[in-house]
């Protein structure tokens, strides 16, 4: 498991690529219940970004994470812990 300051900084980069808060995810790692799947999130997160373009916590729902891959394709990916 991860440290609370380097669990931070993997918030702030996947928050960098996304280009806004993840309020979800936020709010999931504030609960110990809900910690180690938000990571787990976080992670995936963090790993598609180096495939491709991202996108995820849509307002309109849907999968958690979507990976444009480099031939304009993009990808749904549910993240499950």
């Amino acid at each position: 498991m991860l440290i609370e300051e380097q669990a931070a900084e993997l918030l702030r980069r996947c928050e960098q690529v996304a280009g806004r808060q993840l309020t979800q995810i936020r709010g999931n790692l504030r609960r110990a219940s809900t910690r180690a799947a938000a990571v787990w999130e976080l992670l995936v997160l963090e790993a598609a970004a180096q495939l491709g373009d991202v996108r995820c916590e849509s307002e309109e729902g849907g999968p958690d994470v979507l990976l444009r891959l480099p031939t304009g394709r993009w990808v749904s990916i549910e993240v499950a812990y």
